[in-house]
């Protein structure tokens, strides 16, 4: 009997430790699935990030040029020529702000074809055609030597046929830049690619990254395999985004990708771990050293090394994933939400952004009403977070308001991953400040909302606004307003007085309505402003009178004896109205205005 219960002793203890180690082994894969998860959404969130900044690069230098190119037809089609405007060209190349260089006009019949590559011959017939031009990679002089550049070019129409175009150069490293910055942005190499793999652009060309290099060979020097490099082809030809995870060595290296709108271009961007992959290696052996440990102690006493090992092993899962989390995401606030429990924990570094004194909160739902910590009306975000019931590694990612320590909300992302059994569920969550990302997207839209010369709204802008209004039924007022005789100011004063009247009339404008009025340029010497509600014919010929005087009262320092009057046409817009209908009335009202002898209005 004594050697029964011996070898049945012998037979509990190996398979107890044959227990641990498996629990240890698939605690290890669950932590590292769930790290390879939240890095890959990190990276994804980079790219996409970096995606949109390009992106928004081009479209705006885009929109510079259509504007120059609607100029430049203004100048051609009333016979004003365009040989005055080399020094305009040049300052708006100089302008930071734009980030085009040699922005020039071309006439097509002064361009010689016969020199012109197969590309260039495409693209000088996709203008001929109407359409915008992002055009390849190709090295041009400037004044620091030879550098990589791309052009975009917008057509110009004279009398509806195509007779040039505009075109501007950019900086290829505009094509790479980002200004995100913090979660595994050190070792960073960024490519621009085509589908079939070819280098188009780096930041740093060399040998080893030459623009004939194929991109997927690189990729297998640095670990990928070849299934990899082949699943990593097909996701590309298909426009599907995707994470990838290579082993160079013992040292991950993950790989991100996405698409931009143009050319086929693909940037690609590698981001190296190695201090990461150390530290997550030395919590493996450490916590296999703790192993061995909890084995030899379970082969002494049973019963007792079972407990520990649950006890120590669960604590140690938990702690290593804060710690890995911590080490990468040292600039961002780390939480763990105990469901059960209604507990939450976080980095001390909490205190320093949010009103929050403590690490450790509990009652944790009623503390959030209580402290105003969530901006009231993101309440419904974070009730649907604590109300879920996610499985293991599931992600998730929200975005609320936090209240910060004086008292204001400012926006922050919330990156949540699920860990833990069903009874020990808990939330890691980080908590990132993107205040910044808020204000830059914000200040994207009412950038492209607005004309650049005089600082209104734009024709498309405008007309989306006050159709918001009519669909409403509020009805209201449209004044459309135009300056009279502005071809004679161009031509005996020169475009630049020309550009500082258009500025002058735009500020006038701005006082002479209110703030929630809608004023916009429609195009031109014409300028157009939409007043909701209703109004008497009263307040209609006094806000009409207003407009004509200030505008007359407009003064340019390098033309004194320039004078300037408008006409202006003004029609309700009433229930059942379109915009199309009502510009097209207004349209009609001012040049009766017009017929009466300019500088004055006439409401239809």
């Amino acid at each position: 009997m004594k050697k029964r219960n011996i070898v049945v002793s012998i037979i509990c203890a190996v398979l107890c430790c044959a227990g641990v180690t498996v629990i240890f082994q698939r605690y290890q894969s669950w932590t590292n699935q769930a790290f390879d998860k939240l890095a890959a959404q990190n990276i994804k969130a980079y790219s996409d990030s970096q995606n949109v900044e390009v992106t928004a690069r081009v479209e705006n230098v885009r929109t510079t040029l259509k504007t120059i190119a609607e100029m430049v037809q203004q100048r051609e089609e009333s016979g004003g020529g365009t040989q005055d405007l080399k020094d305009y060209f040049n300052a708006v190349s100089k302008n930071e702000d734009i980030q085009a260089e040699g922005v020039r006009y071309y006439r097509f019949d002064s361009i010689d074809t016969s020199v012109m590559s197969e590309n260039d011959l495409k693209m000088i017939e996709q203008l001929k055609k109407g359409e915008s031009v992002v055009s390849d990679i190709f090295p041009s002089e400037n004044e620091n030597g030879t550098a990589l550049y791309y052009g975009i070019a917008e057509p110009i129409f004279v009398d509806g046929k195509a007779e040039g175009f505009i075109r501007g150069l950019i900086s290829s490293d505009t094509l790479l830049y980002s200004s995100q910055t913090g979660f595994m942005r050190t070792d960073t190499e960024s490519f621009l690619m085509y589908e079939d793999g070819t280098n188009a652009f780096t930041e740093n060309l060399s040998e080893e990254r030459g623009p004939y290099v194929n991109m997927y060979d690189s990729l297998q020097n640095i670990g990928g395999s070849p299934d990899q490099i082949r699943e990593l082809k097909e996701n590309i030809k298909e426009k599907k985004q995707k994470v990838m995870i290579f082993m160079k060595g013992k040292e991950p290296v993950y790989v991100s990708y996405s698409f931009l709108p143009y050319n086929g271009w693909i940037i690609l961007n590698v981001f190296y771990s190695a201090d990461m992959n150390e530290y997550v290696v030395t919590l493996e052996d450490n916590g296999k050293k703790m192993t061995a440990l909890l084995i030899g102690l379970a082969a002494v006493i049973l019963l007792l090394v079972a407990g520990i090992v649950h006890h120590s092993n669960k604590e140690h899962r938990f702690e290593r994933k804060r710690t890995a989390l911590l080490a990468n995401f040292s600039d961002t606030i780390l939480c763990e939400y105990d469901r059960r429990r209604d507990t939450l924990k976080c980095t001390s570094n909490i205190s320093r952004l949010l009103a929050v004194e403590q690490t450790v909160i509990t009652e944790f739902k009623k503390y959030i009403f209580d402290s105003g910590l969530v901006y009231s009306g993101d309440h419904q975000v974070l009730d649907k977070i604590l109300a879920g019931h996610p499985k293991e590694g599931e992600t998730a990612q929200y975005e609320v308001r936090l209240k910060t320590k004086d008292g204001t909300y400012i926006w922050c992302r919330l990156d949540i991953i699920t860990i833990g059994a069903k009874r020990e569920r808990r939330l890691v969550i980080k908590v990132t400040d993107i205040s910044g990302e808020k204000k830059k997207e914000m200040a994207l839209v009412r950038k492209a909302e607005r004309d650049n010369l005089s600082g209104l709204l734009n024709r498309g802008a405008f007309k989306e606004q006050v159709q918001e209004y009519i669909q409403q039924s509020q009805g209201g007022c449209l004044f459309l307003i135009d300056l009279d005789n502005f071809k004679d100011i161009n031509d005996k004063y020169g475009h630049l007085a020309g550009d500082e009247s258009i500025r002058k009339v735009g500020e006038v404008l701005k006082t002479c309505f209110r703030a929630k009025d809608i004023i916009g340029r429609y195009g031109g010497d014409e300028f157009f402003a939409f007043v909701p509600g209703r109004m008497t014919r009263d307040v209609i010929d006094g806000r009409a009178a207003d407009v004509v005087h200030k505008v007359a009262a407009i003064t340019l320092d390098e033309a004194p004896d320039l004078h300037f009057t408008c006409s202006v046409g003004i029609v309700r817009c009433g229930e059942g109205s379109t915009f199309k209908d009502c510009l097209k009335r207004a349209d009609e009202a001012m040049y009766k205005a017009k017929d009466r002898g300019k500088n004055s209005w006439f409401v239809q």
